[in-house]
């Protein structure tokens, strides 16, 4: 199967940006847990933000694997430090985009690399999915922990 062109291409460099861009927010919801006395918190923020990190790069390894010439996307860190608000709403923010990621987003992507005929590429969205959830649930306690 050729990826170039396809929907799961689209899908898998959105599925790149959205991880990469979620592991430079939770170091940047990290920073703001630290502020507010929230250490143990950080350290669980920080240790998200390299999951994510290890989920772009299995996209990443996806798209080269491919032969898809792979440009790493311009990141504006800047509009990812504005979405940061207090730890309480950082975490609520977070695992709203978790669930949203397990609920909506990987089953679609799934879905469509399914019918592209992409198996092991719909079989990573089906695993990644249930890390997502996980990260969801992990965020929405720690959120709770703080009210």
């Amino acid at each position: 199967m050729i990826l170039k062109g396809t929907k799961t291409e689209k899908n898998l460099m959105n599925s790149y940006l959205g991880e990469v861009s979620g592991k430079i927010l939770y170091g940047i919801f990290s920073e703001q847990a630290k502020k507010e006395k929230y250490h143990e918190i950080s350290k669980k923020l920080n240790k998200l933000a390299n999951e994510e990190l290890a989920h772009s790069l299995i996209f990443k390894k996806c798209l080269v694997e491919n032969n898809i010439n792979f440009q790493e996307p311009t990141i504006d860190t800047a509009e990812l430090k504005k979405m940061c608000k207090s730890t309480y709403e950082n975490l609520t923010m977070a695992s709203s985009g978790e669930y949203k990621a397990y609920e909506v987003i990987y089953p679609e992507y799934e879905k469509v690399a399914l019918e592209e005929g992409f198996v092991e590429i719909a079989k990573i969205y089906s695993n990644l999915g249930k890390v997502e959830l996980i990260h969801g649930e992990l965020l929405e306690k720690l959120s709770k922990e703080i009210i």
